[in-house]
């Protein structure tokens, strides 16, 4: 069986080279991260990868896609997906537990470090 994946927009190189070498899945990527585009693309998929907070997928959308088996995002939080009408069907949301945490950490530490770049010396 081959499943369709659908990909609200491309992912970085690596994430894009993973799926290139999965034979049992068809990648297709939304010609613009709207919802207008995801509604229209929806109906054949049975996973949606929505990177960063748009487009939002509404409740509509998942009545709308009978094969949908699983939803995630590519961010922090769950915020443009409707988890009830997810969850209302037998339909998997996938959670890494600490990973938003660690990434969102790493990456205000880094922002931090680099705006105060120069500001600090280490000459005596």
């Amino acid at each position: 069986m081959r499943y369709s994946l659908l990909l609200s927009q491309l992912l970085p190189a690596p994430g894009m080279r993973v799926l290139a070498t999965r034979a049992d899945v068809a990648v297709a990527i939304l010609s613009a991260p709207t919802e207008e585009a995801l509604a229209l693309a929806i109906a054949d998929a049975d996973g949606v990868l929505l990177v960063l907070e748009r487009p939002r997928l509404t409740a509509e959308m998942v009545r709308a896609a009978p094969r949908l088996r699983v939803v995630c995002r590519c961010g922090a939080g769950y915020d443009n997906i409707d988890v009830t009408a997810l969850t209302a069907g037998s339909r998997s949301r996938p959670r890494a537990r600490q990973t938003p945490t660690r990434s969102q950490s790493t990456h205000s530490i880094s922002c931090s470090l680099s705006r105060n770049a120069g500001r600090f010396s280490t000459a005596r």
